[in-house]
């Protein structure tokens, strides 16, 4: 190890779908990659997060998941993409620079000429009771980072574009 650290990257395996991620170390090579699955439609994922390490983990899964990826790294941008529409599926960080997640959505619930059928989904890393609450009642759901694998990223994803 150089340096007093070593960098982890996650890549999927053949049995991503059952949940089986192997990581490694930044100077091995995987041993299998899986290409994205041949999807006739296939969703596009915006999502909304300012850490960077998360940001390239979701962006990694998703697209290794067969979906189309966008992304956005504050509270403004993720505004104005959401604003501006044309995703299947928004993952929203409710801790984000310039803008928080639940003002995002708050402010785009009170614009009458925002109309929207995209579920958003909120992103924490705390399992607050009050921050839960709210965001039920302005998204579709919220997801713990904490506690999400990549592939309980894809199952959640693909639970909520199949809600709708």
């Amino acid at each position: 190890m150089k340096g007093g650290y070593f960098q982890v990257f996650s890549y999927l395996t053949e049995n991503e779908r059952g949940g089986t991620i192997k990581r490694m170390d930044s100077d091995q090579k995987p041993t299998q990659q899986t290409p994205p699955p041949n999807t006739a439609q296939t969703a596009t994922v915006l999502v909304v997060e300012d850490d960077a390490f998360l940001r390239e983990i979701y962006i990694d899964t998703l697209t290794r998941g067969g979906y189309k990826v966008d992304t956005a790294v504050d509270g403004d941008e993720g505004f104005d993409k959401i604003k501006k529409g044309g995703y299947d599926l928004v993952l929203l960080d409710i801790i984000l620079p310039k803008q928080e997640g639940l003002q995002i959505v708050r402010t785009l619930k009170e614009d009458p000429s925002w109309k929207s059928d995209t579920p958003i989904v909120f992103l924490t890393n705390l399992d607050n009771d009050g921050e839960v609450k709210q965001a039920l009642q302005l998204g579709k759901g919220y997801l713990i980072k904490s506690q999400l694998t990549p592939a309980d990223l894809l199952k959640e994803v693909k639970l909520y574009l199949a809600k709708g």
